[in-house]
C-alpha cells in the first residue's frame, strides 16, 4: 500500500486492479490510521484490515478489520466503513457478516464485538441486519458514549461474503 500512502491513487489502481476515484485521499487516511492501530497494537496478518472490493465493478468501496486479535475472553472487535459513494447499498452489511464469518473460525473467539455512536444509525441497522445484540452503552476513549454490540459464537452462521477481499 505505499503508493497509496504516498497519494498515487493511480499506481495503487494499477497494482491491485481496482478503482479508487475520487476517495484515494480518504482511503490513505483510513490505511494510515490502521497502520498506526497494528503498530500500537501488534497482531497477526488475519487480525488487520482489508479493503471491501466491488468485484463486478473492481472498486474499493469500503475498509474492514479488526482492532487487535481475540483477547483472553475469547472477544474480538470489528470496525467497518463504507466510503460515502457506496453508502446505503449493503456492503457494510456483508463486510460485518465476513468480519463476523472469519473471527469465528477461530476456535478462540467466543463473541464478536462492535461498537456505534449511541444512536439509531445505519451502523446498528446492519449490525441489528447481522443478529448481533445491542448490549449497553460503554464509554470509548476515542468516541466517548457508545454503544456495545455482540455476536457470539453459532456454529451454523453462513454468511455471504462475494464483496469481501
Amino acid at each position: 500500500m505505499p503508493s497509496l500512502l504516498k497519494g498515487d491513487g493511480k499506481a495503487f489502481e494499477r497494482r491491485f486492479n481496482v478503482t479508487v476515484g475520487e476517495e484515494a485521499e480518504m482511503l490513505r487516511e483510513v490505511v494510515q490510521q490502521t497502520l498506526e492501530l497494528g503498530i500500537r497494537v501488534p497482531r497477526p496478518t488475519e487480525w488487520g484490515g482489508f479493503f471491501i472490493v466491488d468485484e463486478e465493478r473492481r472498486a474499493v468501496v469500503g475498509m474492514g478489520g479488526y482492532k487487535g486479535g481475540p483477547n483472553a475472553r475469547g472477544e474480538v472487535e470489528i470496525a467497518y466503513g463504507t466510503l460515502p459513494a457506496f453508502e446505503g447499498q449493503g456492503y457494510g452489511t456483508e463486510a460485518a457478516a465476513e468480519l463476523t464469518r472469519r473471527a469465528l473460525h477461530d476456535p478462540t473467539v467466543q463473541t464478536v464485538v462492535a461498537h456505534t455512536f449511541a444512536e439509531k444509525n445505519a451502523s446498528a441497522r446492519l449490525l441489528e441486519k447481522n443478529r448481533f445484540q445491542l448490549v449497553g452503552e460503554v464509554d470509548d476513549p476515542e468516541d466517548g458514549r457508545v454503544w456495545r454490540w455482540t455476536y457470539g459464537r453459532n456454529p451454523s452462521l453462513d454468511f455471504p461474503a462475494e464483496r469481501v477481499v
